[in-house]
């Protein structure tokens, strides 16, 4: 039972250090990650959603929702589409809008 329990530990270890080597080389030839996030190092498409209230007239709160999506081509442009809704003294106003960066 000694032998039995002492093997699996030995292959345990075995295993949890190549995994190690191969992170460790694997590591070594990824290409190196960029150093700053901008426009230009973004590709893809992504989601967004804000919400919140506005301050009105006498301290009066108007919530808000925005959400749209925006796509960046990764070479410092994005274009998109936004949905903006509104309520103001129980009144619901809903715009869209398309955009390019």
């Amino acid at each position: 039972m000694k032998k039995v329990l002492f093997s699996l530990i030995v292959l345990a270890g075995l295993v949890l250090l190549s995994g190690e080597v191969s992170r460790s080389v694997l590591a070594q030839n990824a290409p190196p990650a960029p150093m700053t996030c901008n426009n230009a190092t973004l590709t893809g498409t992504y989601v967004f959603e804000e919400a919140g209230n506005t301050v009105g007239p006498h301290g009066a709160l108007s919530p808000f929702q925005f959400s749209g999506i925006e796509v960046y081509a990764g070479d410092g442009t994005a274009h998109g589409i936004g949905t903006r809704t509104l309520i103001v003294n129980g009144q619901t106003t809903v715009q869209g809008a398309a955009f390019r960066l």
